[in-house]
């Protein structure tokens, strides 16, 4: 009993931040993604956030109405993934609301997502104008 009054804290916080983690790591995975498969589509792919739900989809104008290149989903652009955040991690801050890649891989907007934990700990996932994504502790 006494080692577990001492051990739960930890565990506890070890929990949250592996929380953090797995929601960062995600989102670096679903960049990396969404920048393969502008090369493999030979079309502009575009990662936008709103309202703690990541979209994934190609911008080729698809559909009558469809307008390619705008960075808006609009037509019957397909969508390559959808993903909600946990409920305890938020997007605090970001230096672009949605960003693309081109089909050679590069960024259209470089920029950070600032991700937090409803324990305070933070996350930066970075996406540089070359394409290069990385994570590092906020």
């Amino acid at each position: 009993a006494i080692i577990a009054v001492f051990a739960a804290p930890n565990f506890l916080s070890w929990r949250s931040n592996m929380s953090l983690r797995g929601a960062v790591n995600n989102i670096k995975g679903d960049l990396q993604n969404a920048k393969s498969s502008a090369a493999r589509e030979s079309a502009r792919v575009v990662l936008e956030f709103v309202n703690n739900r990541m979209r994934i989809f190609v911008d080729d104008g698809a559909g009558p109405t469809g307008v390619k290149n705008n960075s808006i989903r609009d037509g019957s652009e397909r969508i390559i993934r959808e993903r909600e955040l946990p409920v305890s991690v938020t997007v605090i801050s970001s230096t672009f609301v949605k960003t693309h890649f081109n089909p050679r891989g590069t960024s259209g907007a470089a920029g950070t997502f600032i991700l937090e934990h409803a324990n305070g700990a933070r996350m930066n996932v970075i996406v540089s104008p070359m394409g290069r994504i990385r994570i590092e502790n906020g």
